[in-house]
Formats: structure tokens, C-alpha cells, sequence
């Protein structure tokens, strides 16, 4: 596997929770809906990566940061999985971030 990696989207928003939470359930619709590719998009921003054809690494991360009057959530969500491009010599690895703060 190469070393490369490009960053396809990567996106910031402050936002309501219940917008937040709507972006969230978009995404998954897009998995449930996926054929071949599944297209990411928040705004005009998009990206589109293969759907996983095997097995995925589903990593949840929840942080609390601070403590007294101001204390800062953190949940990241993140799936990433390999997959076979055309040529046998490499893949194809897609990793999706999402952060809810």
C-alpha cells in the first residue's frame, strides 16, 4: 500500500445540533442507498469513494476537555476500509471522518 493520501473532504461548520445530526443521518442514508460509489456532500463541497465490499474499522472516539464553567464535547466518528483498484499492486483506502463538537 502507498504512503499517499489525499484529503477528499474536510469540512467544519458551526451549526445546531439538530443540523448536525441531520448531516449525520444523510450520510448514512448515502451508505444505505450506495451501489458502487457513495458521494459525500456538505454544501458545494463533495467527494466521492468505492462503497466497502468487505469489512470495515468502525473507530468512536468521545472526549470531554476542560473542567469548572466551560467544558468541551468532542464526538468523532470514523469509518475506513481498503479496497482493490484496478490494478493488483494497489489499493484503494477510503477514510470517513465525521466530528460532532
Amino acid at each position: 500500500m502507498s504512503d499517499h493520501e489525499d484529503e477528499l473532504l474536510d469540512v467544519e461548520v458551526q451549526q445546531s445540533f439538530e443540523d448536525a445530526i441531520a448531516d449525520l443521518k444523510a450520510v448514512v442514508e448515502g451508505f444505505e442507498s450506495a451501489d458502487d460509489e457513495i458521494t459525500i456532500q456538505h454544501g458545494d463541497d463533495s467527494a466521492t469513494v468505492p462503497t466497502p465490499t468487505g469489512d470495515v474499522t468502525l473507530e468512536l472516539e468521545v472526549e470531554r476537555e476542560g473542567e469548572g464553567e466551560y467544558v468541551e464535547y468532542e464526538i468523532e466518528i470514523e469509518l475506513e476500509w481498503e479496497q482493490s483498484v484496478e490494478s493488483d499492486t494497489e489499493t484503494e483506502d477510503a477514510d470517513t471522518d465525521l466530528a460532532v463538537e
